[in-house]
C-alpha cells in the first residue's frame, strides 16, 4: 500500500484490490461513513461506502508454450 502522508491519519478500512480481465491490479481506497441525511448516528445506522481508485499495476503474464 502506498505510504500515507504524515498529515493523513491511519484509515479505518483496508484497501480493496481488484484484478480485471486484462491483468491490471487496481487498488481502491474505501471510505465508510454514515448515510447522509440521518439525524442521529448510532452503531445500527446504515453506512455508505465511497470508493476511490488509488493505484494501478499491470501484472506480468507468463506464456506457457507446450511442445509435442
Amino acid at each position: 500500500m502506498p505510504q500515507l502522508c504524515c498529515a493523513e491519519e491511519k484509515r479505518a478500512v483496508d484497501s480493496l484490490f481488484i484484478v480485471n480481465w486484462t491483468g491490471t491490479l487496481t487498488e481502491y481506497l474505501l471510505e465508510p461513513r454514515a448515510k447522509s441525511g440521518l439525524d442521529k448516528v448510532t452503531d445500527e445506522s446504515p453506512l455508505e461506502v465511497l470508493a476511490r481508485a488509488w493505484a494501478q499495476w499491470p501484472l506480468a503474464r507468463s506464456v506457457l508454450i507446450i511442445t509435442q
